[in-house]
């Protein structure tokens, strides 16, 4: 389950609300600083984030957890609404020979004009399904993976990382974040009702 989640080639596979991922740099061995865009139902527009994801594991834990920066190379664009996550990502505890407890956590402002209370209460429809969808890709993950370059997990083996190194003059601290957000807004005429039948339906 931990080297499913984080093998981003396997989340292009299942992940069919991904528009975009990428690794903009790395930070060290347990942390980096990547893009992600969701598709988001109309007449939302589509929601894009940038974070610093940090992981790490032992022999019963296993953790990857993200909260939002802003880097200068991947400021907000047009058309697409900048999300933040304040504390996000999964713990996932070894209770048995055949047993892992899966905890997804997620304390975020997807931005743009869902009320809070329409967020929350639509979390609770979405991450149930999320997790469904999660469990059901980690299950033949490694049957995927043999057949996929099967030795290549950065993740585990840092001397595979490719990516450039981080330049911490293109980071701003959290507390720039909020500013640099949103610079896009969702269509004038749009009404809760549309948010909630279309997340419902396709979730």
């Amino acid at each position: 389950m931990y080297n499913a989640l984080h093998d981003a080639a396997y989340r292009r596979v299942w992940d069919k609300e991904m528009v975009e991922s990428r690794e903009v740099c790395v930070i060290d061995s347990n942390n980096d600083i990547g893009y992600y865009q969701v598709k988001t139902p109309s007449p939302l527009r589509n929601r894009d984030f940038v974070t610093q994801r940090s992981w790490r594991h032992d022999n019963s834990q296993y953790m990857i957890m993200n909260h939002s920066v802003y880097h200068k190379k991947e400021p907000p664009r047009k058309n697409i609404i900048r999300g933040t996550s304040y504390y996000t990502g999964y713990v996932m505890e070894v209770i048995g020979p055949q047993a892992t407890r899966f905890t997804y956590i997620s304390q975020s402002n997807p931005g743009g004009k869902i009320p809070a209370w329409l967020v929350n209460k639509l979390f609770t429809v979405v991450a149930p399904k999320v997790i469904q969808k999660m469990v059901k890709a980690c299950r033949v993950y490694e049957v995927w993976k043999k057949k996929n370059n099967p030795e290549y997990m950065p993740w585990l083996w840092p001397d595979q990382i490719c990516t450039n190194l981080i330049d911490w003059n293109d980071v701003l601290s959290n507390a720039n974040v909020e500013t640099a957000s949103s610079c896009s807004e969702e269509p004038e005429d749009i009404q809760v009702g549309d948010i909630t039948d279309d997340i419902i339906t396709d979730t």
